[in-house]
């Protein structure tokens, strides 16, 4: 099967989960969910383990692997916290600004680079964000932009989330078992989650709380969440997949969340939403291209 047809399943099961994501977070505490979603898609991946070696990896590969949980677990939290305070319709897009610092990020370490119809995306992404926020006036985007703290969270998270994915380019080729490769990068995620989650307030009540409020939304969305996510390091063990295309295409998955989560969760606005999501996937196609 070629890899933009499995990173599109991967997106499809990706922008689903976000669904879950964030319904379950109405009731529960960001770090809390985030800890619990990690948990179980550690559980989930114990029968695995005894199929496989994951402490078998080179050293080197294992450091950048825990570098690089640490990194994710940061994204997720802060995603997390962002996703608990704004609709799901305006959150999605913007999660489409990625490839912005993953071109700069594989041009400089990856030395991946993209033609003038990439460039093209680019704008078109930037515009399509513009769109996104165009509430109250032309300038109203730069407002929101300045303004709303959760849209910073987010970008901060996003440059995390980039640092990641090149991260795992580089380590899924130089590994054979991409088993041993998801397992140990899950656990070492979960490992960086206690972390954070112990130096919380109320941990262990937060947590409890969480549980409580969301335990389907976490069971069910871990397993769509695992599905995707193991596809999408599928794709990455591909040669001819390069990071900065594939990473476009998984955010196809925000179109998903836009459409289907806008319109369960009954989202205000969402006629513009869906268009700037479009002219970002528009962006998306022009950059893989």
């Amino acid at each position: 099967m070629p890899w933009y047809f499995l990173i599109l399943i991967s997106a499809f099961l990706l922008g689903i989960y976000a669904i879950f994501q964030k319904e379950g977070l109405k009731k529960a505490d960001p770090v809390a969910f985030t800890f619990l979603i990690s948990l179980t898609i550690a559980i989930y991946t114990i029968p695995i383990a005894f199929l496989s070696s994951p402490f078998t990896l080179p050293g080197n590969l294992i450091i950048l692997l825990a570098i690089k949980s640490i990194s994710a677990a940061i994204f997720f939290v802060l995603s997390a916290k962002a996703l608990k305070h704004m609709e799901l319709s305006e959150f999605a897009p913007l999660l489409n600004l990625s490839p912005l610092i993953l071109l700069v990020l594989s041009f400089f370490i990856l030395d991946e680079r993209v033609g003038f119809l990439g460039l093209v995306g680019i704008f078109l992404i930037v515009s399509g964000s513009y769109i996104l926020e165009l509430k109250d006036g032309y300038l109203s985007p730069f407002k929101n932009l300045r303004d709303n703290k959760y849209i910073h969270i987010l970008v901060v998270g996003l440059l995390f989330a980039s640092f990641c994915a090149i991260l795992d380019r580089y380590i899924l080729t130089n590994v054979s078992d991409i088993w041993s490769f998801f397992i140990l990068n899950n656990w070492l995620i979960l490992l960086s989650l206690t972390i954070i989650m112990m130096l919380e307030k109320n941990a262990l009540k937060n947590i409890k709380t969480a549980f409580r409020a969301s335990y389907i939304w976490i069971i069910i969305g871990s397993l769509i969440y695992t599905s995707g996510d193991f596809i999408y390091f599928s794709t990455l063990m591909i040669p001819a997949a390069f990071v900065s295309l594939v990473i476009p295409i998984k955010r196809t998955s925000t179109l998903v969340s836009t459409i289907v989560g806008g319109e369960i969760l009954k989202e205000k606005n969402l006629l513009r939403k869906i268009i700037a999501c479009i002219v970002m996937i528009l962006g998306i196609y022009f950059i893989a291209v």
